[in-house]
């Protein structure tokens, strides 16, 4: 191999342009749902928040995290289309009533 320094030109072959779209974030499964619960820590941006909820292994525990998902499925908060969960934002209140960390995840 060459060496190769600043400023030197170089000349390009086999170049293969793809026209491509981004694609949005994966929904989540039961599964990285859970997951997400036990690390919401991950999407908090305040340091304080994103402390406790690390040290308190994040929203509810192991044992109550699928209840919690339940819950919000049978209030309709939450829809499962195609095994991906969904929320449903029509009910307004939810907003007010639940901890702005749990919508960051949905």
């Amino acid at each position: 191999m060459p060496d190769v320094h600043e400023d030197d030109g170089i000349t390009a072959s086999d170049i293969n342009i793809k026209s491509q779209k981004t694609k949005p974030p994966a929904r989540f499964t039961e599964g990285t749902l859970i997951e997400a619960m036990a690390n919401v820590h991950r999407f908090i941006e305040d340091t304080q928040a994103k402390k406790t909820l690390k040290e308190n292994e994040g929203i509810g525990t192991e044992a109550t995290r699928a209840g919690i998902i339940e819950t919000l499925k049978n209030r309709h908060l939450l829809e499962l289309q195609k095994k991906e969960h969904h929320f449903n934002g029509s009910w307004p209140a939810a907003n007010q009533k639940w901890p702005r960390v749990f919508w960051l995840i949905l």
